[in-house]
This record gives structure tokens, C-alpha cells and sequence, in this order.
């Protein structure tokens, strides 16, 4: 009857642990997850906000050119007119004059409309081109987006037995080489069960500690 009873524990006992086991390994993927998402989000409000930043750069400009031009075509400006540095010769060395920074109506109004042709073009076609690092936050967010990782580790969990219910055992009750004395006394037997039944519940215990302990190394 004994053995019949350490039979029946030892099942229950065991699918309890697996069941322990398949559910930290779902919270596990289920946490992977979340944080591979996070990651997307966080990259993809880099992308929006180099965007903003990109519109804010490119209008400010445009309204700057735009007075520029006002003012060349005021002044008849249309080609540009900036003036080269000029060289001197000393006899001894030759002295170079620098200039300083000229206005950019002075480049001519042609100039700066056609630039601000450009930025237009730009702004409709493709912003994205020239904006700074901005293919690289789009091959950082295509890798973590296409890696498998997390796929890969479920499928290695199904090839465990602790997938199946029929292959796994945690523990197992090593009755078959139990010495049996029969007890006369009815308290000796109740001390027994008692013993034995504490005995099997700290050893399920420490397996799943065990197991704990080896999943988090």
C-alpha cells in the first residue's frame, strides 16, 4: 500500500514541478519580448525626433534665404559677388588680406532661390537622405526588429523534456529497495507517514530551489 502511495505522489509531484518550470519559461519569453519592443519604440522616437529636428533646421533656412534673395534682387544682385582675398608683395613676403565674412545676399539672388529649390525638393522627395545618422537608426531598428533570438529560445525550451509531460520527471522516490518491518503500534505508523510525507515535501522543495538556482546562472 506503501509503495502504491509513493507511486501516486510521485506523479502529481513532478507535474507540479513542470508546470512551475513551463510558467517561469513563459514569463521569461514574455519579458524578452516587452523589452525587444521597448527597444523599437525608443529607436523609433529617435527617427521622429531627427526628423523634427531636420524640419525645424530646414525652415528656419528657408525663411533666412528667402530675405537674402528679397535683398539681392533689391540690390541687383544676381550673380556672385564676393570679393577674393587679395595678395601683396612686400618684397620680403608676400601679405595676404582677408576679408570678412561677406552676406549672403551677396552670392546673388539665382543662387539663393535655387537652393531654396533644393531644400523644397528635399523636404517632399526624401528628408531622410540628409539628415545626420539617420540609416544607421534604421539598420539598428531592421536588426533588433529581424533578430531571432527569442523564437529560437522557445523552440529550444519544446525540445526539452520539461515540455512534455511524459518525459519529465524532477524527482523520483526510490522505493523499490525499501526495507519493510511491520509496526504493531498504530502511533509508530502515524510517525512514519508523518516523517516520510515531510521527508518527500522538503525534497520536492529543494529540486525546484535547485532548478531556480541553475535557470538564474
Amino acid at each position: 500500500m506503501w509503495e502504491e502511495i509513493l507511486k501516486d505522489i510521485t506523479g502529481p509531484s513532478n507535474e507540479v514541478i513542470r508546470l512551475h518550470l513551463n510558467d517561469n519559461h513563459k514569463k521569461l519569453i514574455e519579458s524578452k519580448k516587452k523589452l525587444k519592443k521597448f527597444n523599437i519604440e525608443d529607436i523609433e522616437l529617435r527617427m521622429s525626433n531627427a526628423i523634427l529636428n531636420y524640419e525645424k533646421v530646414s525652415s528656419r533656412r528657408l525663411i533666412y534665404l528667402k530675405e537674402q534673395a528679397k535683398i539681392a534682387r533689391k540690390l541687383n544682385v544676381a550673380k556672385n559677388s564676393y570679393l577674393e582675398p587679395q595678395s601683396i608683395n612686400t618684397g620680403n613676403a608676400v601679405i595676404t588680406t582677408l576679408i570678412a565674412k561677406t552676406p549672403d545676399y551677396m552670392r546673388g539672388y539665382e543662387m539663393i532661390e535655387e537652393e531654396i529649390k533644393l531644400i523644397k525638393k528635399r523636404n517632399v522627395e526624401d528628408k531622410k537622405a540628409f539628415i545626420k545618422n539617420f540609416s544607421l537608426l534604421e539598420n539598428l531598428k531592421e536588426e533588433i526588429t529581424n533578430n531571432k533570438d527569442i523564437e529560437r529560445l522557445e523552440q529550444l525550451f519544446k525540445s526539452t523534456p520539461a515540455y512534455e509531460p511524459e518525459n519529465f520527471y524532477a524527482a523520483k522516490i526510490m522505493f523499490q529497495s525499501t526495507v519493510y518491518e511491520n509496526l504493531n503500534e498504530k502511533n509508530n505508523i502515524k510517525m512514519l507517514l508523518l516523517y516520510l510525507i515531510i521527508g518527500l515535501i522538503i525534497g520536492i522543495f529543494y529540486v525546484m530551489t535547485e532548478k531556480a538556482i541553475k535557470k538564474r546562472k
